[in-house]
């Protein structure tokens, strides 16, 4: 089984800044859904919600968690 810590919640609260700090503590390697999803889309987060809608980029960002988790540490 992989171990993973997965932060969640809502816009600019912080998890980016939290997860970066924490992953340095615990030597993880750190992934940001947006970041993913910025990569696989091509565009922005901001672009893909406005031009595709919010249900789509949070079917995205499920999609982005699953294959994140794939990877260990």
């Amino acid at each position: 089984m992989n171990k993973n810590i997965i932060l969640v919640g809502f816009m600019g609260t912080g998890k980016t800044t939290v997860g970066r700090r924490v992953s340095g503590k615990l030597n993880m390697d750190f992934y940001d859904t947006d970041e993913y999803i910025k990569r696989c889309e091509g565009m922005p987060v901001s672009d893909v919600i406005t031009k595709k809608g919010t249900k789509y980029f949070e079917g995205a960002q499920r999609f982005a968690v699953q294959n994140i988790c794939e990877n260990k540490n």
